[in-house]
C-alpha cells in the first residue's frame, strides 16, 4: 500500500533542536524512545502501539491493513515504508541525547 495522502508536510520536515525539547503532547503522539543498544525492545513497543489500530492486523508474519473496496473489504499487505508511515502516525520515535548537559529527545525515523 502506498498512502501518499496520509503524510503531512510536518512529518517530513527536520525540526530544529529547540523543537526536540517540546512535550509529545504538542502534536498528540506519545514518544517512543529508541535505545540503539536494544532495538528489539523498540520494535516490540511499536508492535504493541500498532496493534491498537482498528484497521491494522497481523496475518502470519505480515502486517495487513483492512481496506474498503467496491466489493466490500479486503486486506493489503504493508511494506516497510508503510509500516514507517503508520509508526509516525501512532507515536513519535525519538533518541535521547545529552546536549549541553541537558537530556533532550531528538525525533528520528
Amino acid at each position: 500500500m502506498s498512502n501518499k495522502n496520509s503524510s503531512s508536510v510536518t512529518e517530513n520536515r527536520h525540526p530544529n533542536p529547540s523543537e526536540s525539547q517540546q512535550s509529545p503532547a504538542a502534536d498528540g503522539r506519545p514518544d517512543l524512545v529508541i535505545d540503539q543498544a536494544d532495538l528489539p525492545a523498540a520494535a516490540s513497543e511499536l508492535a504493541e502501539r500498532l496493534a491498537n489500530s482498528p484497521s491494522l492486523f497481523q496475518r502470519g508474519s505480515a502486517v495487513v491493513k483492512l481496506v474498503k473496496t467496491s466489493d466490500g473489504f479486503s486486506t493489503l499487505i504493508l511494506n516497510a515504508h508503510d509500516v514507517v508511515n503508520y509508526s509516525h502516525q501512532v507515536c513519535r520515535p525519538v533518541l535521547q541525547k545529552i546536549l549541553r548537559g541537558e537530556m533532550v529527545r531528538e525525533p528520528v525515523t
